[in-house]
């Protein structure tokens, strides 16, 4: 390993703060579609981007270095989707 590369374990917990933000993103949504402030679409975005980050961070402490780099991918583009065209 040299000396420049993130550990696979340190990628797991930083999957992990983004799991648990956007857990409370979809809760708060949740809350705001209640309160009919929101679009159901925008649960949708934060369910898939929720999905991916869970497995980005499964995989990163497996040492799938594939699997969680599709996974990082589809969680920031489901992330751009929604803080650059819904909110």
């Amino acid at each position: 390993m040299s000396k420049r590369q993130v550990p696979m374990w340190l990628l797991g917990l930083v999957g992990l703060v983004v799991s648990a933000f956007c857990i409370l993103g979809y809760l708060i949504n949740e809350e705001a579609i209640s309160a009919q402030t929101a679009q159901p679409l925008n649960n949708w975005v934060w369910g898939i981007t929720t999905v991916f980050a869970l497995a980005f961070t499964v995989g990163s402490f497996l040492k799938r270095k594939g699997f969680a780099a599709v996974s990082l991918l589809v969680m920031i583009i489901g992330m751009v989707v929604y803080f650059g065209f819904l909110n």
